[in-house]
C-alpha cells in the first residue's frame, strides 16, 4: 500500500501598520481564504498594540488553518514588528487544535528599508 502523508501548505501574510495588524491566509496559488485583523475580535484603540491582542489574533488564525486541515505554513512578515514578532511565532508553535500543530516551513521578511541613494558630489565654484 502506498501511504502518502497529507502535506498541505498555507501562507500567512502578516502586515503591520501603525494602528493595526492584518493576517491574511492564502493558498500557494494565491487564493485568499480569510483575512483577520484586531477589529474582528473587538480590540479598539490602545488595546490593539498589546501582546495579548497579538496572541489572540494569531491563535484564532492558527485554529482556522488547522480546521481546514493544513499542517505546514509559510510566514511572510511585512511592516515594523518589535515585540509582536516573537509573540506571533511563539503562539503559532504552541497553539493546537484537536492535538494537531502547525509546522513552520518558511519565515520571510519583506519589509522595505528606505534608502535615499548615494551622496551627490559637491561642485566647487572657482
Amino acid at each position: 500500500m502506498n501511504c502518502l502523508k497529507n502535506n498541505k501548505i498555507i501562507n500567512f501574510y502578516i502586515k503591520s501598520t501603525k494602528k493595526n495588524t492584518f493576517i491574511s491566509l492564502f493558498e500557494t496559488n494565491f487564493k485568499i481564504i480569510k483575512v483577520y485583523s484586531f477589529g474582528n475580535f473587538g480590540f479598539k484603540g490602545r488595546h490593539k498594540n498589546t501582546p495579548f491582542s497579538s496572541a489572540i489574533l494569531t491563535s484564532k488564525t492558527v485554529i482556522e488553518a488547522l480546521k481546514l486541515n493544513y499542517n505546514k505554513i509559510n510566514i511572510i512578515f511585512n511592516g515594523n514588528f518589535f515585540l509582536q514578532r516573537q509573540i506571533i511565532l511563539k503562539t503559532i508553535l504552541t497553539t493546537n487544535y484537536k492535538s494537531k500543530y502547525l509546522k513552520i516551513n518558511l519565515i520571510l521578511d519583506t519589509t522595505s528599508l528606505s534608502f535615499n541613494g548615494c551622496k551627490q558630489l559637491k561642485y566647487k565654484n572657482y
